[in-house]
């Protein structure tokens, strides 16, 4: 499986027309079996900060959505005007978050807000 995960930085006045653009790829991922999810969000719109996040069940998926005409467009129209700090990594061992198991190790403990059952505490 393939991630995708990081932020790309615009001019503040660009994120409105920069989310609608990224945005109106949804439908192309959701048409591509490899698809497992592809989101934008922003994370600071004062910052010109956005946050994307992808999960693909191959390159070969990841690599046909990134040929899209609509992708190529996509690119074209921003690739000069958006610092990318977006990675690529390949998740292995992929498994449910479990509390049971992370919150034994006492990881979760102190988060502020935390919802789950907390074993012990």
């Amino acid at each position: 499986m393939i991630m995708i995960a990081g932020h790309v930085h615009l001019d503040p006045a660009d994120v409105s027309e920069f989310m609608a653009d990224a945005q109106a790829t949804y439908p192309v991922a959701a048409a591509n079996p490899g698809n497992i999810l592809l989101s934008f969000a922003v994370d600071n719109a004062e910052r010109g900060t956005v946050t994307v996040l992808e999960e693909w069940k191959s390159t070969d998926a990841l690599a046909a959505h990134l040929a899209a005409h609509q992708v190529q467009q996509i690119f074209a129209k921003w690739t000069a005007r958006m610092r990318n700090e977006v990675r690529m990594f390949d998740a292995m061992n992929e498994r449910d978050l479990g509390h049971t198991e992370l919150l034994s190790t006492g990881a979760f403990r102190s988060w502020p807000g935390l919802a789950w059952p907390c074993a012990g505490s």
